[in-house]
């Protein structure tokens, strides 16, 4: 193999520490008993209970958009929302959303799916705290912030 500039596959000197076991659902979701008022409707029920902002939308097939090309499809929508880690600085957050607030024409030229974006309700009702800093200018622009 080595004359033909191949290389074996290395072997694996150990089991891996995890036994390779994965979930693409964490158990808490697969484990909910979802109450559905039309047949075929469970998966509806679970995905309000476990985001109730979001909204599924229905795209038709599109030939000028990537991934729309042959047929349609239906994708989750959520309520754009920056999200920072308590350890950024406040007045670096407030100037982000302050900019994403304020620049939505010239996001949406940068990336179309900006466009979409509802810039005027970027605080809606989440279980996790807003950041100090986007609560501040939340609070300095007048944006009602959801419960």
């Amino acid at each position: 193999m080595r004359i033909n500039a191949l290389r074996a596959r290395p072997r694996r000197r150990g089991k891996p520490k995890d036994d390779s076991e994965r979930s693409v659902i964490a158990d808490t979701i697969l484990d909910r008993d979802c109450h559905a008022d039309r047949p075929n409707q469970n998966w509806q029920a679970a995905f309000t209970e476990v985001l109730p902002s979001g909204t599924i939308r229905a795209m038709a097939q599109n030939a000028n958009v990537n991934g729309l090309q042959t047929w349609g499809a239906n994708l989750v929508a959520v309520p754009w929302m920056p999200m920072a880690d308590a350890g950024v600085e406040e007045q670096v957050v407030q100037d982000m959303i302050r900019v994403c607030h304020t620049g939505k024409e010239a996001l949406g030229t940068s990336f179309g799916a900006f466009n979409g974006a509802d810039f005027d309700n970027m605080a809606p009702a989440n279980v996790m705290p807003y950041h100090p800093g986007a609560t501040r200018y939340h609070k300095g622009v007048g944006m009602p912030k959801g419960n």
